[in-house]
């Protein structure tokens, strides 16, 4: 169950936040096909995308280790991963291509809104909205980055830990030891 946890994190949040966002911009584009409110729309979904996407992010890196482990020691998770990946719902794409886009989708969208601004006259409400949307996505994008490169430095020392062994090193010796204590202790 624990590996169940780590391999798929939080992704019905990530499904649910995306799929609430998505409605609110075919709503955005039914009532204006240039979308003026994209930029409201964006920042009112940033505290979701924070909330829901820099954990999920987070944990990728553990979501790939899990399942590179699970393919080469559980032949029945291999079996049941290669069937589930020749379903026609999944077009014949691997696990790993739908575990990956949920931070994708906050870089495009990111870039989105940049290609948006150059566009946009600049002292527009469009440009303004847009403005402020950008740069609370990359907010979330650089947290994002931020928790990745954490991770990996926490994970490189774990490594450095195990490789090193501490029972072979002597302590100071007990006359420069005593001498410290003394200096301490005055």
């Amino acid at each position: 169950m624990a590996e169940l946890h780590r391999l798929f994190s939080n992704l019905p949040q990530v499904k649910d936040a995306r799929e609430r966002f998505l409605l609110e911009l075919e709503e955005q584009l039914d009532q204006d096909v240039f979308l003026p409110g994209l930029g409201s729309v964006v920042l009112k979904h940033c505290p979701a995308f924070r909330r829901i996407y820099v954990p999920y992010v987070t944990n990728q890196m553990y979501q790939e280790q899990l399942m590179q482990q699970l393919m080469r020691e559980s032949s029945r998770f291999l079996q049941v991963l290669r069937r589930l990946e020749q379903q026609p719902v999944c077009q014949r794409q691997p696990l790993k291509s739908f575990l990956v886009p949920p931070f994708q989708r906050v870089i495009r969208l990111k870039i989105l809104l940049e290609n948006i601004l150059r566009f946009a006259p600049a002292d527009s409400e469009l440009a303004v909205s847009v403005r402020a949307a950008h740069q609370a996505v990359g907010e979330v994008v650089h947290q994002c980055n931020e928790n990745i490169r954490l991770m990996k430095q926490t994970e490189e020392l774990v490594m450095l830990e195990k490789l090193m062994d501490f029972a072979k090193v002597k302590g100071p010796k007990t006359g420069v030891a005593v001498a410290a204590r003394r200096q301490l202790s005055s």
